[in-house]
């Protein structure tokens, strides 16, 4: 039954841009409604994904649930971290395509722009469900094609064609390194399932580990291969940056990973592996964020170090089986999306209203347009775990599950984890203050617009947007606690998210 429901929101995601395309192509719909017609079919893949949570099978508490969907994926499995980060990414989606809207009125660009995104995440729905590992390949081509289009969406700016171009050849690389792998995989066992139980030990095994490991921490934008990130993210549309570096990327990493545990090919090696490049992901992001003056940069130079977090939690996991630690990093995971999706947001209005980029030209906006810069003071609180914002509830649920291993080399990686926790601060809240302080002696800080510009009528799908991702952050927070109080779920997820 649950078949039905999987094929039906993937489905809905493909037939929905196709058929926005051609209500454009012969009748030339406006962006806003072009936008609008957009959102049913998101909902419907929404609603899809709400009720297998809802389920049954989850209440009887039978999954993973295992099947097959004719035609389009051979075999797949369902189970609730796969469903949270599916449910995630079309929570963003919507909010995106909602926003687009207004943001992207003057491009006139949507009969393209929504049928991407809508394309992008049905490729990620399918690659997150798929239990077969050329299926698998072919949903997580499925799901770059459309985003290197997206990056390099503004055709007409040069930076904007050089950081699509530049992240396609990069997940091109990434791709080949995932592709051949799978392909060693496949000759030492002549099967394509990922359910098969592999030999570590042996040459084939580790190189096929090498490979795919690599692979995906490429595609996530991890250090060294972290040059794609910062310019796809700065220089795409707020809303697909919300999607690329909220989720997108976080995705990906979940997948790489799980596909390795599925084949037995994870190993403590692989956890110490992940906490180092987890340690150098973090200094580096935050040397680079603290360097930035476009805001934009800023936060995608953060999502640097966000990964870092989320690399560090599923390293401890691996290192110690600690099964609290692979949950502690799927919230990390949500609670970022949210968080990094209403940032770019948030300033993709005060773009739209001011033609702000650059940090400077933050100070005092609050006054004269005080919904968006609450909203993005609120996220930016969150991405530096500031309580009672969701990643620090994450962060220290992290802390706590580490001390109890009592094994010093974590420890010590913890401390550096803390140390660029506090080093982050340094970016994040003086643009926190900036939002809502004057400082007369800043040239950049003039804003001469009408006073409380996102309250005019037609600024209606941003704000809706921006309260529904806000929504959506703070239910992460409440869900940790509600979560771990329900029975259900905490069996379920007793035995890890992978």
């Amino acid at each position: 039954m649950l078949e039905f429901f999987l094929a039906f929101a993937i489905f809905m995601l493909l037939l929905g841009g196709v058929i926005l395309f051609l209500h454009h192509r012969f009748n030339h719909f406006r962006n806003e409604l072009l936008s609008i017609n957009a959102l049913p079919y998101v909902t419907a893949a929404l609603t899809s994904l709400l009720f297998m949570l809802l389920s049954p099978a989850v209440k009887n508490a039978s999954l993973p649930y295992q099947g097959f969907v004719a035609g389009l994926i051979d075999t797949f499995e369902i189970t609730i971290p796969r469903l949270l980060l599916g449910i995630t990414a079309l929570l963003i989606l919507f909010s995106n395509i909602l926003f687009s809207g207004e943001h992207l009125i003057t491009l006139n660009k949507g009969y393209l722009y929504y049928p991407l995104s809508m394309f992008a995440v049905a490729g990620l729905l399918g690659m997150l469900f798929c239990e077969d590992i050329f299926d698998k390949y072919l949903f997580l081509e499925f799901m770059s094609l459309p985003v290197y289009i997206l990056v390099a969406f503004r055709l007409d700016e040069a930076k904007s064609t050089a950081a699509g171009y530049h992240y396609m050849i990069i997940g091109s690389i990434a791709t080949m390194s995932i592709l051949s792998g799978f392909a060693v995989i496949y000759y030492q066992t002549g099967s394509l399932a990922l359910t098969q139980a592999l030999n570590p030990e042996t040459t084939a095994s580790k190189a096929a580990a090498a490979l795919i490991l690599a692979g995906f921490l490429i595609k996530c934008g991890t250090f060294p291969a972290h040059s794609w990130l910062i310019p796809a993210h700065a220089n795409t549309p707020s809303g697909n940056s919300a999607i690329l570096s909220g989720i997108l990327i976080q995705s990906v990493l979940f997948t790489g990973l799980e596909s390795l545990q599925q084949l037995n090919l994870l190993q403590r090696d692989s956890g110490i592996l992940l906490i180092v490049f987890a340690i150098i992901n973090m200094v580096v992001g935050n040397l680079l964020a603290i360097r930035k003056r476009r805001t934009k940069t800023m936060l995608a130079s953060s999502s640097i170090v966000q990964m870092g977090y989320i690399l560090f939690a599923f390293g401890a996991y691996i290192l110690t089986g600690s099964q609290r630690l692979s949950f502690i990093a799927l919230w990390f995971i949500l609670g970022h999306a949210f968080s990094k999706a209403l940032s770019f947001m948030s300033m993709g209005v005060l773009y739209r209203h001011f033609r702000i980029t650059r940090n400077k030209q933050l100070n005092g906006v609050g006054r004269k347009d005080p919904y968006p810069a609450f909203m993005l003071a609120l996220s930016l609180l969150s991405l530096a775990s500031v309580p009672p914002m969701p990643l620090f509830f994450a962060k220290w649920s992290l802390l706590e599950a580490v001390l109890s291993e009592t094994l010093p080399g974590l420890t010590i990686a913890l401390v550096l984890l803390l140390l660029n926790s506090l080093l982050s601060l340094k970016y994040y809240l003086p643009q926190v203050f900036n939002l809502f302080r004057i400082d007369p002696a800043n040239p950049e800080a003039q804003h001469p617009v009408e006073e409380n510009p996102t309250f005019s009528a037609h600024n209606w799908m941003m704000v809706t947007s921006l309260t529904l991702l806000f929504i959506c952050m703070v239910s992460v927070s409440v869900g940790w606690f509600w979560l771990e109080r329900i029975p259900l779920f905490t069996a379920l997820l007793s035995g890890g998210v992978f």
